[in-house]
């Protein structure tokens, strides 16, 4: 089964000194992230920024093997330590869903796992 997934990336203040640098790290991470969208990799970035602008985040979808192929390799790591070199809280995780089926998928392997071990 081909399972959904988003990496979700999240980041609080630049570090200070450094929002020169932090604003280059973002426009690097867009192109990268652009640029794997267009190969068909994954999904063009959404980026929500906090109204108060204290923080954001960064949404990229695809196939969850595609992106952990993506996560794998080097360009990623540079691109991530990037990010931890100029920002405060950054953060990237992979999460599955997106879908009643892939949500479904999720709940009856919990489901599973819980009625095995005897808590439903």
């Amino acid at each position: 089964m081909s399972r959904h997934a988003a990496l979700i990336a999240t980041w609080s203040h630049p570090v200070p000194g450094r929002e020169a640098a932090a604003l280059k790290a973002f426009q690097n991470s867009q192109s990268f992230w652009q640029r794997l969208a267009d190969e068909g990799k994954c999904s063009k970035p959404l980026v929500w920024m906090k109204a108060d602008a204290s923080s954001g985040i960064s949404i990229v979808e695809g196939d969850a093997e595609a992106l952990n192929a993506i996560i794998e390799s080097d360009e990623y790591e540079k691109v991530n330590d990037e990010a931890n070199l100029v920002v405060q809280d950054f953060k990237r995780s992979l999460y599955h869903g997106g879908s009643s089926d892939e949500v479904g998928h999720i709940m009856k392997n919990w489901r599973a796992a819980a009625e095995e071990l005897g808590i439903v």
